[in-house]
């Protein structure tokens, strides 16, 4: 705030800004009421209600410690309202702060005895030390105070049945099931008591009627011991998904969840179906065609996925998904100025991590106002991959840059651009997710005028699909531990020395589908002259044994190297080889960015190119952009491509 007085056309503006930030807020629209409260502070940066709401809705993006500071600041100037202090409890108590908790919901009561809110809270603290008959002493006064609260009577029936009284909690908990059919806490605590009682089959059925009303609540899918994991064992919850279809199959959110499951457990054909069906029951379903475009996409189906894309942009113009994904489709297929432009909307997505105080956009070499930040991107393969475009073009720059990058990059970036500052992400203190960034104090510390993601550069650089980057090895690994790693490859025996990576570390039934298995690597496997050196991240004993068992060969594991964190040495190790073999993983982008080559078994990295990756000149994918991958192919099409790569030398 400057300190000028409000005219009363800005305190009518603001006014209007806050009432939408709170409409926003209610709806469920956290993030962006939080830009909006972050705009209101500017002009009024002690106005009480603000600092609660926006410190709140931190708090509710999942930046616990940061939301704090504005909600207690919001008490130092108006510290008699009750539901902040309710606020600033919910807030303690997600930092596992019970007392702090305990004592602020205890203000809020005081405060404003007739509200329910606090008495419930302040309940659920003694519930979880088993002090159970202290939460429902408190349970009742809420119920007194507020006889229809459904959270009272919702923490009464919990409360009951922590203590050992299903019975007891089988009526408020099924009351509270009669307001809130579809409350995921409710079946699952109902349920959960009537197993204590051995109601098996009425259980079965609260958690099925659940999954109807739910069907995108994934908590309620699998056991009731466990909550719902796609990343493992889905044939029981892909069963629940169809079970939600059977029970009403007119709904559409039923088909939807079906799609969603059945996704992401590789079933792409069956995920098709799914999107489909929810889109006879309900046309408009802008959720429906955006699965039924990702689904399309993995059927290799792309002017298919182009016509629904481009369909969900004609609804809705500024979905986020359907332009990302129709970047894929034009990468592939299309122009790549529009798959460039498109791709800029990967930062609006859900998955991309929420930024805050970000500074203005950066529009290339030349129209820097002061010190430039380029921004992290969501992955450490990404990052590396991306700024091999500020290798391009970092002498144009004329003011200084400061590097936004996961923490295990940072030796290895500050090497390679000597003059940068080199900072790690800006993850929110106290967010133990690493899902919320802000760039505040960054931008305070060294004067940011202007900013870019990294992933934005290739849009900034300009290159058509037709210029691909020319730089071969531009990242810097430390010349030490290259010698070190040359002078351990050559007591190996002697041959070419070639890196494997076979699939990635986060291993997935939808991954396995663009992945080789360790079988389709045999003919690679069986290249003359070569010794192979495991650099995939984790226990491959199982691979390893069958690579042993059918081909007789040993891959060897690099000794003492920690490959997932200790990057800078992974990347001194890939400059020592004589050429790795990568599937779609960071470990590709990293052999890419030093310059050793690499066969890619997939497409190129975005589909951008044919032939070579555009980013890296010595990075060769097995298939052109506009190719299905087929695992036993890619291993065929890898074997031919690395006996041409080792030839040369071995012919002398």
């Amino acid at each position: 705030m400057t300190g000028d007085p409000l005219t009363a056309e800005r305190k009518a503006a603001l006014h209007k800004l806050f009432d939408q930030a709170v409409q926003l807020h209610v709806s469920g629209n956290v993030l962006a009421a939080a830009q909006a409260y972050e705009q209101l502070l500017k002009d009024i940066p002690n106005h009480a209600d603000v600092l609660d709401l926006y410190g709140t809705a931190l708090f509710q993006l999942g930046a616990a410690e940061h939301g704090r500071a504005y909600v207690a600041a919001s008490l130092k100037r108006r510290p008699i309202y009750g539901p902040a202090w309710n606020h600033l409890g919910a807030i303690d108590r997600s930092l596992r702060d019970d007392p702090a908790a305990e004592g602020a919901f205890r203000r809020s009561i005081l405060l404003d005895p007739g509200r329910a809110e606090a008495l419930v809270n302040l309940a659920a603290i003694f519930g979880d030390r088993d002090q159970t008959a202290v939460g429902l002493a408190l349970t009742r006064k809420a119920l007194m105070a507020f006889p229809q609260s459904p959270d009272a009577v919702l923490r009464q029936g919990v409360l009951l049945r922590r203590a050992g009284r299903p019975a007891e909690a089988i009526p408020p908990l099924e009351a509270a099931w009669k307001r809130q059919i579809g409350n995921t806490e409710i079946a699952l605590n109902l349920a959960r008591a009537n197993v204590d009682l051995g109601h098996l089959a009425t259980a079965r059925r609260v958690v099925m009627m659940a999954i109807a009303l739910s069907p995108e609540t994934h908590e309620l899918y699998g056991s009731l011991a466990t909550s719902h994991d796609p990343r493992w064992s889905t044939d029981r919850d892909v069963a629940w998904a169809r079970a939600a279809t059977i029970l009403r199959p007119l709904d559409a959110r039923n088909w939807l969840n079906l799609c969603a499951e059945t996704y992401r457990d590789g079933r792409i054909d069956t995920a098709f179906e799914a999107s489909r069906r929810t889109l006879m029951l309900e046309p408009g379903s802008d959720m429906g065609m955006r699965n039924l475009a990702s689904a399309a996409i993995n059927r290799h189906e792309l002017a298919y996925c182009r016509a629904v894309s481009r369909r969900v942009l004609v609804l809705e113009p500024d979905n986020a998904d359907a332009q990302y994904t129709l970047a894929e489709v034009e990468f592939r297929i299309g122009d790549a100025k529009t798959a460039w432009d498109l791709h800029e909307a990967r930062i609006r997505r859900d998955v991309h991590r929420p930024r805050l105080n970000v500074p203005a956009s950066w529009q290339g070499p030349g129209t820097e106002t002061g010190p430039l930040l380029i921004a992290s991107e969501q992955g450490v393969g990404d990052e590396v991959t991306f700024l091999s475009c500020l290798a391009e073009m970092y002498e144009r720059i004329t003011q200084p840059v400061v590097i936004e990058v996961d923490k295990r990059l940072i030796p290895l970036i500050a090497r390679t651009f000597p003059s940068a500052t080199v900072v790690p992400r800006q993850f929110v203190p106290g967010d133990g997710l690493g899902q919320f960034l802000d760039y505040k104090t960054v931008t305070a510390q060294y004067g940011i005028h202007q900013f870019a993601y990294s992933g934005s550069l290739p849009r900034i650089l300009g290159r058509d699909r037709d210029r691909p980057l020319e730089r071969v090895g531009y990242l810097q690994p430390d010349p030490g531990r290259v010698a070190h790693w040359r002078d351990w490859l050559a007591t190996l025996g002697g041959g070419k020395t070639i890196g494997m990576v076979w699939r990635t570390a986060q291993w997935t039934r939808f991954r396995a589908r663009i992945h080789c298995s360790i079988e389709d690597l045999f003919p690679v496997l069986a290249t003359p002259g070569c010794t192979f050196i495991n650099l995939m991240v984790g226990n491959n004993a199982e691979d390893l044994a069958k690579v042993k068992a059918a081909t007789g060969v040993e891959m060897i594991r690099p000794p003492g190297l920690d490959i997932w964190e200790n990057l800078d040495d992974l990347s001194a190790l890939m400059r020592a080889l004589d050429a790795v073999v990568s599937a779609r993983t960071a470990n590709c982008a990293f052999a890419g960015a030093v310059g050793t080559p690499t066969v890619r078994l997939a497409q190129g990295f975005l589909y951008v190119s044919n032939g070579r990756e555009f980013f890296f000149p010595n990075v060769h994918p097995v298939f052109d952009r506009d190719e299905a991958f087929d695992g036993p192919e890619a291993g065929r099409r890898a074997a031919a491509m690395l006996a041409r790569l080792v030839a040369p030398a071995s012919a002398g």
